[in-house]
């Protein structure tokens, strides 16, 4: 048998004894986890395969020799008996997953890693929370990978921690046989493989196992979208209280403040004349003069604090939460195939930048048909597509289709050929492609933007965004893009609002604060184009981000960001 199988070490013998049954071998190497089954045969009546033990395949490759195809664990097996030529034998199935499988067992635990490496992230993680398992990092550099802003793990799996990294930083991951933790570039730099006229490594019907297929199709297709987020980190916000304040004064007895959004980080607490004060979490720190909550509204004084008087002035700085829904479309896939709608939810906390890419991703990735290419093959080692191998067709009678990634490899014995395995390879591109790296976030694992060194794959950059242009509400309104491409109009009244100065290509956000009285519309100009009848939050001091995008023609609407 040109395939070795061992078990702990140990190989199995293919002899009387004990053998793996022929054609019963398969293996399905894709992102994710990868698996292993097969039959093992045997006249042992003591003999068991247990369950967690180590497993590894080689095949035997002419000119190259042994070469690793499969190694993982052992996760379950079930045994049957039969009687074969007035012999009695055990049947043992077993099923055998790689070791991504492992880390989807082991709990990153509660932890935040701050303006941190990405690699430094993989390493800490494969330290404390895979410690005893074996693997290696020597592909993952110290001090490299993109810097994270800030990355928070809730008890999530080590999984869950590598996909959210891989989605942050435009990566796929995976773990080898070799047992290395592997982090690369989600598409290679060119085509691996291009399957056009002269490739000749296509196993034919006359073999009795199938052609080249290539499938277009629609059905995962979305060209309008509501993304709608847990919760969004807004852009840094500050709140005055003094005795002029309508509703929370200081008045020498007040000690709790509401502020318009939930907290998202520590916020930094001032009062007039006495500058900044300490800040903890409530009910966890103390010996401070001023507690918070993540997610809560409300910021408290210490019981023991001078209370502030009327002649006094409370100022906070904070990054706030809101529930937001983002909205994407793409005009021109909508004109050749009509409008395909759909919702996607994301559970994880994000920052507005990483929200906004998401939802620009996402558009980018769903707004297209799917192309699956499958084909078998008795190609193996260098000459076999491997699972993230790019493949291009351009092949007489096959569209042409470029940037196909290979998500699945499937080898079995191939019985009448003087070769150990076959394989039927399958690469896609579209929404069906799953690159194994989540573009969805994980309800337990959440990140604020990526910073401007090392790569942009999650969001936002370190550098600031301009402050907002204050404009004086009127009720027939002409905004001037001149005066910045972030501004902030407070209504009073129905406004009838136009926009000038924006060119191709440029983008504009506008911030509308409802005032105390509230529900108050805006009437959109020849200006504009709103493609899904968006609206404004309408109840009083309610904010809604407008962010528009100039077509060349109109400043298109592309996303309304409401929060109280």
């Amino acid at each position: 048998m040109p395939v070795n199988v061992y078990i702990d070490g140990v190989i199995v013998p293919q002899n009387a004894t004990l053998q793996v049954a022929k054609g019963s071998l398969s293996i399905l190497q894709q992102t994710g986890v990868s698996t292993c089954e097969m039959i093992l045969q045997s006249r042992d009546a003591s003999y068991r395969p247990q369950i967690g033990k180590l497993l590894s395949v080689f095949e035997d490759i002419t000119g190259v020799g042994a070469t690793l195809v499969f190694a993982g664990r052992i996760i379950s097996t079930s045994e049957s008996t039969y009687t074969a030529t007035g012999t009695n034998l055990r049947a043992h199935r077993i099923s055998c997953a790689d070791f991504v499988w492992t880390t989807g067992k082991r709990n990153a635990g509660e932890r935040t890693f701050s303006q941190a490496k990405r690699n430094d992230i993989i390493r800490a993680l494969n330290t404390d929370a895979l410690n005893g398992e074996g693997f290696g990092v020597t592909y993952i550099a110290a001090g490299g990978g993109a810097e994270l802003k800030e990355i928070k793990l809730a008890f999530s799996t080590v999984r869950e921690a590598f996909d959210q990294l891989a989605k942050l930083t435009d990566s796929v991951w995976w773990i080898d046989y070799e047992r290395e933790i592997r982090f690369a570039p989600k598409l290679p730099s060119s085509a691996t493989f291009t399957i056009d006229n002269s490739y000749n490594s296509i196993l034919h019907t006359a073999a009795g196992r199938g052609e080249l297929t290539v499938e277009e199709a629609l059905d995962e297709t979305l060209n309008r979208i509501v993304v709608k987020f847990g919760k969004t980190e807004l852009p840094q916000a500050i709140e005055t209280f003094g005795s002029a304040h309508a509703t929370q004064p200081t008045n020498g007895t007040r000690r709790n403040w509401t502020l318009a959004a939930e907290v998202a980080r520590v916020p930094v607490v001032e009062v007039s004349g006495l500058g900044a004060q300490t800040v903890g979490i409530d009910n966890v720190d103390t010996g401070k003069q001023w507690y918070w909550n993540e997610g809560s509204k409300q910021i408290s004084q210490d019981d023991g604090g001078t209370v502030l008087t009327s002649g006094q002035t409370l100022t906070i700085t904070y990054i706030g939460l809101t529930y937001s829904a983002l909205y994407r479309g793409d005009l021109v896939h909508q004109a050749a195939f009509g409008v395909l709608d759909g919702v996607i939810e994301i559970s994880a906390s994000t920052s507005t930048g990483d929200a906004e890419t998401v939802a620009d991703s996402l558009i980018t990735e769903l707004a297209q048909s799917s192309f699956v290419l499958r084909f078998p093959t008795l190609s193996a080692g260098a000459a076999a597509p491997k699972v993230g191998d790019r493949i291009d067709i351009n092949r007489t009678y096959f569209p042409v289709v470029a940037n196909l990634i290979v998500q699945s490899v499937r080898l079995a014995e191939f019985g009448d050929k003087d070769i150990a395995l076959w394989r039927v390879i399958e690469a896609k591109r579209g929404p069906k492609l799953k690159d194994g790296s989540a573009l969805l976030a994980s309800g337990s694992v959440s990140a604020t933007a990526i910073s401007a060194s090392g790569s942009s794959g999650g969001g936002g950059g370190a550098a600031s965004p301009s402050p907002f242009f204050t404009v004086t509400y009127v009720a027939t309104l002409l905004l001037d893009a001149a005066n910045g491409p972030r501004q902030k109009l407070t209504l009073t009244g129905e406004c009838d609002l136009n926009i000038t100065g924006l060119a191709d290509g440029d983008e504009f956000t506008l911030l509308v604060i409802q005032d105390g009285t509230g529900y108050h519309s805006i009437n959109y100009g020849a200006n504009f184009r709103i493609i899904f009848g968006l609206s404004i939050a309408g109840d009083p001091n309610s904010r809604t981000y407008l962010r528009f995008i100039h077509d060349g023609d109109k400043a298109t609407l592309l996303t309304a960001t409401q929060h109280a």
